[in-house]
C-alpha cells in the first residue's frame, strides 16, 4: 500500500513540475509584449490562471492520476494548437511541444489513450495552418527581432527542462511501478497461506527493487511452475531441475532466487514446504496422519530440518502451532 501511495505522490510531483514550467513559459510569452498582440497576451493570462488553478488543485486535493494526466495533456494540446495558429510561420520550434506531449502520453497513459491523444495532436497540428491562413491569424514577422531571439532561446530552455523533467520522473515512476509489480508477484506466491496465517510472510523478501525485468519474468515462471506442479513436494528436487523446467540456466536461477530470499534456492523451496504443512495442519490433517507423515509429504526428509525451518518462519515449533491452533478452534466453537 505504501508503494502505491509513493507512486501516486511521485506522479503528483511530476504534474506540479510540468505546471511550473508551463507557468514560466506562459509568463515569458506574456512579458514579450513587443512581439505579440494583445489577443495573444490575453490567451497567455488565461493559461497562467488555469496553470495556477491546476497547481493548487493537485497540491491540496486527491484526484485520479490517469484521468487528470489525460485531461492535462489535452489542455496542453489545445494550448499548443492556439500557439500554432499564431506562430507557425515564424516559429517552427513550437512543434517540439507536440513531440513532448506524445512522449508523455506513451509513458504515463495506457496504449489506447496514448494513441487517441497522438491522433488528437496530429489532427490539431495539421489543421492549425489551414485555419490560421483562412482567418488571417498568423504573425508574419516579429516586431522586435532582439526580443524574438531571446524568446526563442527561452523556449528552447523550457523545452530542455520539460524533457529532462519528463525523463527523470519517467525513470523514478517506472522504478516504483516495478517494485509494485514485483511485490504483487511475490505476494501472490503466498496469498493462500497468508490468508490463513500472516506470520508466514513476515520479512518475506529483500528489497525487490534490485530485480531487473528479466529476473521478474523468471520469477513469474518459477511461481507458475511451483503452483501448478508443486515440485517442492519432492525431497530430492534440485535447482538444476528447476532451471530445466523454466528453460533457464543454473547460474541465473540461483542469482534470481538469492535476490528474493536470503537463503536462496533452499529458503525459497522451504517456504513453499512450510506453507503446504500449514495448509494441512489448518485442514486438521493431524487428526488422521502423524506429523512425520505430513512433513515428509511436504518434501522435508529430516524432522530436525523441518522443526528448525518451521520455527524460523513461525516462531514456534510444529507441536506448539498445533496446540495453539486447537485452542483457537475450541475458543471459536465455545465462546
Amino acid at each position: 500500500m505504501r508503494k502505491e501511495e509513493s507512486l501516486h505522490e511521485k506522479l503528483k510531483e511530476f504534474h506540479r513540475m510540468l505546471i511550473v514550467i508551463g507557468i514560466l513559459s506562459s509568463i515569458t510569452f506574456l512579458t514579450s509584449h513587443f512581439i505579440y498582440t494583445k489577443t495573444i497576451q490575453k490567451l497567455n493570462i488565461i493559461e497562467i490562471i488555469i496553470y495556477f488553478g491546476a497547481y493548487i488543485y493537485i497540491t491540496n486535493f486527491d484526484y485520479n492520476i490517469r484521468k487528470n494526466t489525460l485531461i492535462a495533456l489535452i489542455f496542453l494540446s489545445l494550448t499548443d494548437f492556439f500557439g500554432t495558429l499564431i506562430l507557425y510561420k515564424i516559429a517552427m520550434f513550437i512543434h517540439i511541444w507536440k513531440v513532448i506531449i506524445v512522449i508523455i502520453a506513451f509513458i504515463f497513459l495506457s496504449a489506447k489513450e496514448a494513441v487517441f491523444l497522438t491522433l488528437f495532436v496530429v489532427i490539431l497540428g495539421i489543421s492549425a495552418p489551414f485555419i490560421s491562413d483562412y482567418y488571417g491569424l498568423a504573425i508574419i514577422k516579429a516586431k522586435n527581432q532582439d526580443l524574438w531571439f531571446i524568446n526563442q532561446r527561452l523556449t528552447i530552455i523550457y523545452f530542455i527542462l520539460f524533457t529532462f523533467t519528463t525523463i527523470y520522473y519517467a525513470i523514478v515512476i517506472q522504478k516504483f511501478k516495478t517494485k509494485i509489480e514485483i511485490q504483487s508477484i511475490l505476494d501472490g506466491i503466498y496469498e493462500n497461506t497468508a490468508a490463513k496465517n500472516d506470520e508466514v510472510i513476515v520479512n518475506l523478501y529483500s528489497d525487490p527493487s534490485v530485480l531487473k525485468e528479466k529476473e521478474i519474468e523468471l520469477l513469474e515462471k518459477i511461481k507458475i511452475y511451483f503452483e501448478e506442479k508443486k515440485p517442492y513436494l519432492d525431497p530430492n528436487f534440485s535447482m538444476q531441475q528447476l532451471a530445466n523446467a523454466v528453460d533457464s540456466n543454473l547460474n541465473y536461477v540461483s542469482k534470481t532466487l538469492n535476490l528474493v530470499d536470503e537463503k536462496g534456492f533452499a529458503g525459497f523451496v522451504n517456504r513453499y514446504r512450510v506453507s503446504f504443512v500449514i495448509e494441512q495442519l489448518q485442514n486438521q490433517a493431524y487428526k488422521n496422519y502423524t506429523l512425520s507423515y505430513i512433513y515428509e509429504s511436504a518434501g522435508f526428509s529430516q524432522q530436525s530440518t523441518f522443526n528448525r525451518v518451521f520455527k524460523h518462519y513461525l516462531g514456534q515449533s510444529p507441536r506448539e502451532y498445533i496446540k495453539n491452533f486447537q485452542n483457537s478452534i475450541e475458543t471459536t466453537n465455545n465462546p
